[in-house]
């Protein structure tokens, strides 16, 4: 009986002590992974005025061909990927 009043008096401070030790592990796995984003060479910044050009550029719409080219199936009522009805 001794035992167990002993275990349930000490039961919330080792459940307090796993949960910090827990969430002092969680917390520095963050911290190395952050490190490693800052320190990612390949990772470059943009300013907004740079972000915006390359948005625009994207959004653009596309140069026209010149005349005499045409894409695949363009101009001849057709689809560009037709396939046949094999029935």
């Amino acid at each position: 009986a001794f035992l167990l009043a002993a275990g349930g008096f000490l039961y919330p401070e080792i459940k307090k002590t796993y949960s910090d030790f827990r969430h002092s592990r969680t917390l520095n796995r963050l911290i190395v992974q952050a490190e490693a984003y800052q320190k990612d060479q390949r990772l470059h910044y943009m300013s907004d005025a740079r972000l915006r050009e390359e948005l625009d550029a994207v959004t653009a719409p596309p140069v026209p061909l010149s005349r005499g080219e045409k894409t695949a199936g363009e101009g001849t009522g057709k689809p560009a990927n037709r396939h046949r009805d094999r029935s």
